[in-house]
């Protein structure tokens, strides 16, 4: 095989491998500490936040409103259709919910048609798998009517779903026969917003809605209990001082559709604000020299450490055979002199192999040992987990320990160190399609 290399063409050694090329990865899944910054934990006047959750690639706040007169406010009854249970007691919010912004791993999730059309050829194909079965095992047949249930109810509710512009970003919506749009997400870059503050937002009253001011219903307190928020009319209200006039919403300091608008906004401005890293972060260790922006072109020694971070590098040998390394992934081209081994730590390789080194080759994990024979197949290290996905031939898979198992086309199998090798499990989709779109496998 001929690389391009400085302006010269020059024949590759089939037992050595060259980088080809190191771009930023778009699958660049952000880390807690970015997930941190998209909700603020200075939030705006008058919210408060009782929990966040937050974790690689997601975030979840619950949030409450506060209630500007909060020894007169009750728990309002749209708790009850935000998640929370109605009370009694007197609440110092008058608005509850919760949000979450998490990263969308599938790129198809972003496109509204192909996520309708997406489970309908997953469970086409969990049902055609059953049907090769039918008759063999005597429980297949009630995973078969199981399935073809849910077809029926996907293809039903499914098309209820479109796709609307909301606060100036594409949303997923239902929209009913007036015209009425309820809003379930909002996507703005690979995020995806949502949760009941996003669900309600739209439906909540308008900041001028009028309202008896504070000082009007403290005077109607005396009289009979009348809910401060449930409007005004006040040529009905003998104790009303017409000098103190009516009040709305906002002026009081109420939840109302603009505020809770304001914040999805500030959110969205913080998503689009976060600029990724201009330039690819990659890392070659050799020995204690430290290789930094490696070039296309660039030999990798037996011994090298390849650590990426917001960006993919890929390598070829002389055969032709392709392994993509993509971000935050720590792999290490062992020195072992009697065939070719790679050292995955971390992070996740999707591999092409066309044609064996005549070494042969392996991939080492902290839980396994991937025997390649002529394969596409992706490998993902976590923790204590293994996870590989073959999309075309088949992979000798193995523990430490030495049990072993043949992974063919188009199943995955797990290795951890709790559980040890598990058998491998054919997934209802076609994989090979996934890895030629750049999706995790």
């Amino acid at each position: 095989m001929m690389m391009q290399s400085g302006g010269k063409v020059k024949k590759m050694d089939d037992n050595k491998w060259f980088i080809e090329s190191v771009s930023c990865s778009e699958d660049s899944v952000q880390s807690k500490e970015e997930m941190e910054k998209i909700i603020p934990s200075d939030l705006p006047h008058g919210w408060e936040e009782t929990s966040r959750i937050s974790g690689k690639g997601y975030i979840h706040v619950k949030l409450g409103h506060l209630s500007p007169y909060p020894k007169h406010e009750q728990v309002p009854c749209l708790k009850v259709l935000v998640g929370e249970f109605p009370s009694l007691e007197l609440s110092k919010y008058d608005f509850v919910s919760d949000l979450t912004v998490s990263w969308v791993e599938d790129k198809d999730m972003l496109d509204l048609k192909k996520t309708n059309e997406k489970p309908f050829k997953e469970l086409e194909e969990a049902k055609r798998k059953l049907e090769q079965f039918k008759g063999d095992i005597k429980f297949f047949p009630k995973e078969l009517k199981e399935v073809e249930a849910l077809l029926k109810n996907v293809k039903k509710e499914l098309p209820k779903f479109k796709e609307v512009r909301y606060l100036g970003e594409k949303a997923r919506a239902t929209v009913d026969e007036n015209g009425r749009k309820r809003i379930f997400s909002i996507l703005v870059n690979r995020f995806s917003i949502y949760g009941s503050l996003v669900s309600v937002a739209n439906q909540l009253d308008p900041g001028s809605k009028p309202i008896h001011s504070i000082s009007c219903e403290k005077i109607w307190q005396k009289h009979e209990p009348v809910r401060i928020r449930d409007g005004c009319n006040c040529k009905a209200c003998s104790c009303h001082f017409e000098s103190e006039g009516c009040s709305t919403l906002k002026k009081e300091g109420y939840i109302h559709r603009e505020e809770v608008e304001n914040l999805l906004r500030l959110i969205i401005f913080r998503i689009r604000g976060e600029k990724p890293e201009k330039e690819p972060w990659v890392e070659i260790m050799r020995g204690s020299k430290k290789i930094e922006s490696p070039k296309e072109g660039m030999e990798i020694k037996k011994g090298d450490i390849i650590k990426t971070k917001n960006a993919e590098i890929k390598i070829k040998d002389g055969l032709d055979n392709e392994i993509a390394i993509k971000n935050n992934t720590e792999v290490k081209l062992s020195e072992s002199e009697t065939e070719a081994i790679l050292e995955q730590t971390m992070g996740e390789i999707r591999a092409k192999i066309k044609k064996l080194p005549k070494d042969g080759l392996k991939v080492r994990t902290p839980q396994a040992v991937c025997g390649v024979r002529g394969t596409i197949f992706g490998l993902h290290v976590e923790k204590d987990v293994t996870t590989i996905t073959v999309v075309e031939g088949k992979v000798e898979f193995s523990d430490l320990k030495g049990n072993k198992v043949i992974v063919k086309e188009n199943p995955f199998c797990i290795c951890s160190k709790e559980q040890g090798l598990q058998m491998p499990v054919t997934v209802p989709f076609n994989l090979k399609e996934k890895f030629e779109r750049g999706e995790g496998v």
